[in-house]
C-alpha cells in the first residue's frame, strides 16, 4: 500500500526522521491544508505489545500537557494497516544536538534556552510526568518571530510519577535500563525508577554540554556501573538511543 493511503485524513509528504521504533513524516490535512508531523510505529516492532502501549502512553502524556516548550499533540489513531500513529505539531527548526555541532552557544543564548526547558520540565513534573530521556537530540530549536523557541520532544519512554515520586508507572520491567547512558542518572543506570530528580540530572548534563561543547561523561563507557552484571555503555541503550537518518531533526522518532 502506498504511504499516502495509510491515514484517511492526511497525505504523507516526506519522511522527516526514522528511529528504532517509529518514523516521523511531514503530512498535510486533506481538508484544512494544515501541515503536521505524524509519528507512526514501525512495522518491525508492531507485534511487540510493549511498543504499542508506549505509543498509547505517549499520546496520553502529551495530551495532559499544555506548555509552549513541549511539542503539541493534535490527535492519534491507527493507520489502514493497523499501525498506531500520533499527529503532532510540525516543528520548524533543528535539534539542539545539530546546533551543538555548528559552533559554541553564547552564554546568553544558552541561559535563555535553559529557562525555556526548565519551564517545560516544571510543567511535566507538576502533571506527574517524568520524561526519562532528556538529551540534546530530544530538544528542537524552533524559529519564531520572537526568536528561538525550545521544544521538548519524544515522550516515548516517559511515565507518570506516583506516590510523591517514590514509584513510577512504566512499561518496563524492574531492573530494565531505559534512556541514553551519556545523560542518564545513576539510579536509571541501576534500573531503579526514575523521578523528577532524574530528569534534572539529565538536564544538568545537557547544560554542561551546551556551555563546554562536550558532555560531562564521554568515551566508550561514559557511565561505568554494573546493572545485573551488564555494563551500561554508550552502545547499549535499552530503547531510545536512536539515530535519525537524513539532515532533519527527528521530532521524536
Amino acid at each position: 500500500m502506498h504511504s499516502a493511503d495509510l491515514i484517511d485524513d492526511y497525505e504523507l509528504i516526506a519522511e522527516l526522521g526514522r528511529g528504532s521504533s517509529s518514523t516521523v513524516f511531514v503530512a498535510m490535512h486533506r481538508i484544512m491544508q494544515r501541515r503536521v508531523a505524524i509519528k507512526i510505529l514501525n512495522t518491525d516492532v508492531l507485534a511487540e505489545d510493549s511498543s504499542r502501549k508506549r505509543f498509547q502512553r505517549e499520546a496520553q502524556l502529551l495530551n495532559t500537557t499544555n506548555n509552549p516548550h513541549i511539542v503539541k499533540i493534535f490527535s492519534s489513531g491507527s493507520t489502514t494497516d493497523n499501525r498506531p500513529y500520533l499527529v503532532l505539531e510540525l516543528l520548524d527548526g533543528k535539534s539542539l544536538s545539530q546546533r551543538l555541532k555548528e559552533n559554541p552557544i553564547p552564554v546568553s543564548e544558552a541561559l535563555a534556552l535553559f529557562e525555556q526547558l526548565l519551564d517545560a520540565l516544571h510543567c511535566a513534573h507538576e502533571m506527574g510526568i517524568v520524561h526519562r530521556d532528556i538529551k540534546p537530540s530530544n530538544v528542537v530549536l524552533c524559529n519564531s518571530p520572537s526568536g528561538v523557541v525550545a521544544k521538548l520532544v519524544d515522550f516515548g519512554i516517559a511515565g507518570f510519577i506516583v506516590e510523591a515520586g517514590v514509584h513510577l508507572q512504566n512499561l518496563t520491567q524492574t531492573g530494565d535500563v531505559t534512556g541514553t547512558p551519556t545523560y542518564m542518572s545513576p539510579e536509571q543506570c541501576q534500573g531503579k525508577p526514575a523521578t523528577a530528580q532524574s530528569d534534572l540530572y539529565s538536564f544538568a548534563c545537557l547544560m554542561y554540554e551546551c556551555v563546554t561543547g562536550a558532555p560531562p561523561f564521554s568515551g566508550p563507557q561514559p557511565i561505568r556501573h554494573d546493572v545485573s552484571s551488564r555494563p551500561c555503555t554508550a552502545g547499549q541503550t535499552r530503547r531510545t538511543d536512536t539515530r535519525v537518518a537524513g539532515k532533519h531533526h527527528s521530532q521524536g522518532a
